[in-house]
């Protein structure tokens, strides 16, 4: 739990960053960085740029980016991240603009914060492009850690397992799959693909590992990876859809385990089952 606080603190430090040093980039690329003075002007720095962080915050929360945060990034997260950057840039130029023509106190000083559409798209462009660089590269050094961690493992450990390969099923979505793949990885198994039935994850990586496709892809990465064993780690599947996923793992030679729901578990009339050799 604290490392995920952690790890939320410093995403939220620098989505700030981004946002300050991309309005910052916006002015002066399009109007020169000696007159820096006159665009961070008083409400500009404590007042716009902050709403537009909270705006942007929200936005991500809202679109669930910080769920697979440093794990996983499809198409959906770079659409949020997207519409999040346009709400950012939008709203608060929107709300100046109110203010500019209602007859407040402070309605005569909030004309010099309205800011020409080109600086504003140009903020909007960098705050999209900075945030996926610094979330893929946060992604890509806990994919590297994770690696790491694995060349660094014993290879007398490896030697006591006989599964060899080793495909995972529904490792993407469910945390049984993902306390599978640290099991896995913690005993020294490789595991050398995931299946997903989500489209959306396809080309992914979890812990390193990729996601290659669903489960009628099954047949053909076995034979890509040359997969000696099938790990189906989705407990709550329902009788329908794991029929049909075994039916596929069934047009393979692999050995196939389950992994036991929770009820089973806890009740102790299962265990770690071998559907067919």
């Amino acid at each position: 739990m604290a490392k995920k606080r952690i790890k939320y603190f410093c995403m939220l430090m620098s989505d700030i960053l981004m946002v300050y040093l991309s309005d910052l980039l916006a002015w002066g690329l399009l109007f020169g960085f000696t007159e820096i003075s006159k665009h961070w002007t008083f409400w500009r720095v404590p007042v716009i740029l902050p709403l537009a962080v909270i705006i942007f915050e929200c936005s991500m929360y809202v679109g669930k980016i910080r769920r697979n945060m440093g794990t996983q990034i499809g198409s959906k997260d770079v659409f949020c991240t997207a519409i999040s950057a346009v709400l950012a840039v939008v709203l608060p130029a929107l709300l100046v603009k109110l203010a500019t023509i209602t007859p407040f106190v402070f309605s005569h000083s909030m004309r010099e914060e309205q800011r020409p559409w080109n600086e504003l798209t140009m903020f909007g462009v960098l705050l999209f492009v900075f945030t996926l660089l610094i979330r893929f590269a946060f992604r890509g050094a806990v994919d590297w850690y994770a690696r790491r961690r694995e060349c660094r493992m014993p290879t007398a450990r490896a030697q006591h397992s006989n599964w060899g390969n080793i495909m995972v099923i529904g490792g993407g979505g469910g945390e049984s799959g993902r306390i599978v793949m640290d099991m896995l990885r913690h005993t020294g198994n490789v595991v050398k693909c995931v299946i997903d039935d989500d489209p959306g994850k396809n080309r992914l990586y979890l812990q390193g590992v990729p996601i290659v496709g669903g489960r009628e892809s099954i047949p053909e990465h076995v034979d890509k990876y040359q997969i000696d064993t099938i790990i189906f780690a989705i407990p709550s599947c329902n009788a329908e859809s794991k029929h049909e996923i075994f039916d596929f793992c069934a047009k393979t030679d692999c050995r196939l385990l389950t992994v036991p729901s929770l009820e089973e578990i806890v009740s102790g009339v299962h265990r770690a089952e071998v559907q067919h050799q």
